[in-house]
C-alpha cells in the first residue's frame, strides 16, 4: 500500500492546522481565576509579587511568566521557579508585603531541624533537673 506525496503532504497541512488551531484556543477561566490573572497581568512580568493560594499556602517572588493557566513565579523562599495555577489562588498583592525586601525566610527543614533541637535541649534540661533532685 504507497501513499501518494500529494496526500501525504495535505494529511499533514490538516494535521498542523488543527495543532495550531487548538494551541491558539483561549482557555475559559472561571471568574474567581480570571480575576486573579488580570491581577498579575496588571502587575506585570519581573515584578515583586504575594500570591496567597487555596490551600493557605503564601507565596513570595516575582513574576517570571504569565501563561494561559499559570503562571510562573522565582520564589524568593525556595529560590527557585514555580508554577501556580490561577484557579488555585486565592488572592494577588503587588510587592512583598509580609517581609523586608533583603530578608530571608527561614525554609520548613530549617524549622523544623530547630524544632528538634529545642525538643532534645529541653529534654536534656528536664534529666539533668532529674538527676538533681535524685541526689
Amino acid at each position: 500500500m504507497r501513499i501518494s506525496f500529494g496526500r501525504a503532504a495535505a494529511a499533514l497541512i490538516l494535521s498542523a492546522s488543527i495543532l495550531t488551531v487548538g494551541l491558539n484556543a483561549q482557555i475559559a477561566l472561571d471568574p474567581s481565576a480570571q480575576k486573579a490573572k488580570t491581577k498579575i497581568e496588571k502587575i506585570g512580568q519581573n515584578r515583586d509579587v504575594t500570591i496567597k493560594t487555596t490551600a493557605g499556602r503564601e507565596v513570595y517572588g516575582s513574576v517570571k511568566d504569565i501563561g494561559a493557566e499559570f503562571v510562573t513565579i522565582r520564589d524568593a523562599s525556595l529560590n527557585q521557579e514555580i508554577d501556580i495555577r490561577y484557579a488555585e489562588i486565592k488572592s494577588v498583592e503587588k510587592g512583598d508585603h509580609t517581609r523586608a525586601a533583603n530578608a530571608k525566610r527561614a525554609s520548613d527543614s530549617k524549622k523544623a531541624t530547630l524544632a528538634v533541637a529545642f525538643a532534645f535541649g529541653l529534654l536534656a534540661g528536664v534529666i539533668v533537673l532529674l538527676a538533681n533532685i535524685k541526689d
